[in-house]
């Protein structure tokens, strides 16, 4: 199925998503509602052609996450200025997927580096 992404603008920040649908219209009304997009009309949506991910619609959530990575988006963390981008791309894959990596990161699983904006692994005691 054609993937359409959706962007739009709210008092949080940009806001993006990768829906599938047969067109735009179709494609804004699956958003409209939903989380990140609860204030948005139908007019406030952007709507572009995202043909790197056709016909993506079932894949695993890591592919699907490592499918947007390796196409320029970037995740950022409520709140904070932790970022998940194509630097942090294994650890995407270490924890499979970008929920899971975020909650390892909720956990003290994982801590930033911010000098190197990177994502690295807690050394547990021994």
């Amino acid at each position: 199925m054609k993937a359409y992404k959706i962007s739009y603008k709210n008092y949080w920040g940009d806001m993006g998503e990768i829906v599938f649908a047969e067109t735009t219209g179709k494609a804004k009304s699956k958003v409209i509602g939903s989380d990140g997009f609860e204030d948005a009309s139908f007019t406030d949506l952007d709507c572009k052609r995202a043909k790197y991910a056709d016909n993506h619609e079932n894949d695993s959530q890591l592919n699907f996450d490592l499918l947007l990575i390796d196409n320029g988006w970037t995740f950022g963390m409520e709140d904070s200025r932790e970022v998940i981008n194509e630097d942090s791309r294994n650890m995407v894959i270490k924890f499979d997927g970008i929920d899971n990596l975020l909650t390892a990161f909720e956990e003290g699983k994982v801590s930033y580096d911010y000098e190197n904006d990177v994502f690295k692994p807690v050394e547990e005691d021994k």
